[in-house]
């Protein structure tokens, strides 16, 4: 419960940090304490003064280890197989009357989530989001294995999301493109351009809006939009 896995996961996990990230065992902490702490801090979002006390080192060490600990897990990207948006057609398609064939072609989705951020006094302004909140924009491709394909990162909270959109899709961001008889659903405030498929505007889009008597689509664009929001 305090590492958030089970005891043959974090076995594993250190085992493969070990291997294949170079994290090794030091004087002071052997690589197993190193990722306990470590996973204790990103899991229960203690502070390193916190770790100090429970595990009996020194702010420095603990801070130090957290480090290393971290530069390992990322060096490991390289050895995690990017999930391809090309892939065959998803069950979650196939297998589902409502969204087959409408969306046979689609090969997952785009969206953005705010994540909260900290930055120096003299930038909180322009990373503070519409609740006063010091955030980040980071816009996300996912597809219908549940896997992430693409995130971008590092936008202020302020920033508009179709900026953000024509930035990720830039060629030096590297982004996954689909085929060309492929394509993203993306949300109304994105272009509706090749390769990406938003809902009609001016009309009836997200599913709350649907609740009640009454309210089921009366258009072709708006059982669309209707359909669009429940896909994605």
């Amino acid at each position: 419960k305090m590492l958030c896995m089970h005891k043959a996961t974090f076995l594993h996990f250190w085992d493969v940090l070990k291997r294949e990230g170079g994290l090794e065992n030091t004087n002071n902490l052997v690589v197993e304490e190193q990722v306990a702490m470590f996973l204790i801090i990103i899991g229960k979002t203690w502070d390193q003064r916190a770790i100090c006390d429970r595990f009996q080192h020194t702010l420095e060490t603990v801070n130090r280890h957290f480090r290393r600990v971290m530069r390992a897990l990322a060096s490991l990207a390289k050895h995690i197989k990017c999930p391809s948006v090309d892939d065959d057609m998803s069950p979650h398609i196939k297998n589902n009357r409502k969204y087959f064939p409408w969306f046979k072609d689609c090969v997952g989705a785009i969206d953005k989530t705010y994540v909260s951020a900290w930055e120096p006094v003299k930038k909180t302004v322009c990373f503070r989001g519409r609740k006063s909140i010091v955030t980040q924009n980071v816009m996300c491709t996912c597809n219908f294995n549940m896997e992430f394909t693409f995130v971008y990162y590092g936008w202020k909270g302020t920033a508009n999301d179709s900026r953000v959109f024509r930035c990720m899709t830039r060629l030096d961001a590297n982004f996954p493109w689909p085929s060309p008889s492929k394509y993203f659903l993306v949300d109304v405030g994105f272009f509706c351009t090749s390769g990406f498929i938003p809902p009609y505007q001016d009309e009836r889009y997200h599913l709350q809006k649907y609740k009640g008597r009454g309210r089921t689509p009366t258009s072709i664009k708006g059982l669309f939009n209707y359909m669009h929001s429940s896909f994605r």
